[in-house]
C-alpha cells in the first residue's frame, strides 16, 4: 500500500510538468495569433522570447512603438521563423516528454532561458515592467513543475521496473475445534470409550459380580477378586476353583523347618566354657 501511494505521487509530479509544458505551447501560439491580428490583448501562460521577438519585428516593419500595423515585412517573418523553431522544440519536448528524461530536461532549460529573456525585456525594453509581474509568476510556477517532474522521473522509472514483491504464502487454516461424534451427547462417557476402543469393558450386568479382565479362556471370565464372598484369594490356584491355603493342615501352626512330635531342640553349647563357670558379678 505504501509503494502504491509513492507511485501515485511521483506520477502526479510528472503529469504536472507535462501540463505546464502544454500550457506554455498553447498560450504562446494564441498570443502570436492575437498580435498578428493587430490586437494588444495578451494572455498569460505564454513563452516570452517568441512573443517579444515577433513584437520587435512588427515594430521594425511598421515603425510603431506598440507593435501594431498592417505591414508584415522581413523582420516580422524572420521573427516568426525564429519563434516557430522555438515552438517546434517545445512541441518535440511535449511529444517525447514521457519517453526520456532528456526531453524533460530540455523543456526545463528552454523555459529557464525564456524566463531570463523575460527579465531582460522587462529591464531593457519596457518602460513599465509592472505588466510582466504576473507573467513572471507563471514562469516560476512552470519552472517548478518541470524541474519537479525531472527529479521525479528517475525514481518513478526505478519503481516501475522493480520486480514485484513476492506474494506471501497463505497462512494455514486453523485446526477445527473438536466436536463430539454424532450421537455422543446421548451416551455416557464410559459408553463412548467402549465404542472407541472396540472392546466390551462394561461393568457387570448383575449387581455384586466382579469385573472380569482379561478372560482366562475364550468366553469365560477370570475371577479377580473371588467371585463368591467369604472366600480367600487364590493365587495361583492349585486346582481349578480351589483356594491356596498357606497352612499345611487346619489348626496347626506352620513351622519352618517343621518340628518332630514330642521333640525339643537340643541345648545350645557354649563356645566359651571358662566364662560360663564364672560367677555373676556381685555389687
Amino acid at each position: 500500500m505504501q509503494g502504491q501511494e509513492k507511485l501515485r505521487k511521483l506520477e502526479q509530479r510528472v503529469d504536472g510538468g507535462f501540463i505546464a509544458l502544454i500550457a506554455v505551447l498553447i498560450f504562446t501560439v494564441i498570443n502570436l495569433g492575437i498580435m498578428l491580428a493587430n490586437s494588444t490583448f495578451y494572455l498569460l501562460f505564454s513563452a516570452a522570447v517568441p512573443y517579444y521577438l515577433t513584437w520587435l519585428g512588427r515594430i521594425m516593419d511598421n515603425g510603431t512603438m506598440d507593435g501594431t500595423g498592417e505591414i508584415i515585412g522581413t523582420y516580422t517573418n524572420t521573427a516568426l521563423v525564429m519563434a516557430g523553431i522555438i515552438l517546434a522544440m517545445y512541441l518535440l519536448c511535449a511529444i517525447f516528454y514521457k519517453k526520456s528524461r532528456f526531453w524533460m530536461a530540455l523543456a526545463a532549460i528552454l523555459l529557464l532561458l525564456d524566463t531570463l529573456g523575460l527579465a531582460a525585456v522587462a529591464v531593457f525594453l519596457l518602460e513599465d515592467a509592472s505588466g510582466v509581474i504576473l507573467d513572471g509568476v507563471f514562469h516560476f510556477w512552470a519552472l517548478w513543475q518541470l524541474f519537479s517532474a525531472l527529479f521525479a522521473a528517475g525514481p518513478l522509472r526505478r519503481l516501475r521496473n522493480a520486480p514485484p514483491a513476492p506474494i506471501p504464502a497463505p497462512a494455514p487454516a486453523p485446526a477445527p475445534a473438536w466436536q463430539p461424534p454424532q450421537g455422543a451427547q446421548q451416551m455416557s462417557w464410559q459408553e463412548y470409550l467402549n465404542q472407541q476402543s472396540g472392546g466390551s469393558q462394561q461393568p457387570p450386568a448383575q449387581p455384586n459380580q466382579p469385573w472380569t479382565y482379561p478372560p482366562a479362556q475364550p468366553n469365560q471370565p477370570w475371577s479377580y477378586p473371588p467371585a463368591q464372598p467369604n472366600q480367600p484369594w487364590t493365587y495361583p490356584p492349585t486346582q481349578p476353583n480351589q483356594p491356596w491355603n498357606p497352612s499345611a493342615q487346619p489348626d496347626q501352626p506352620r513351622t519352618d523347618p517343621p518340628a518332630q512330635p514330642d521333640q525339643t531342640p537340643p541345648p545350645r553349647r557354649s563356645t566359651t566354657p571358662e566364662l560360663d563357670e564364672q560367677k555373676p558379678w556381685q555389687p
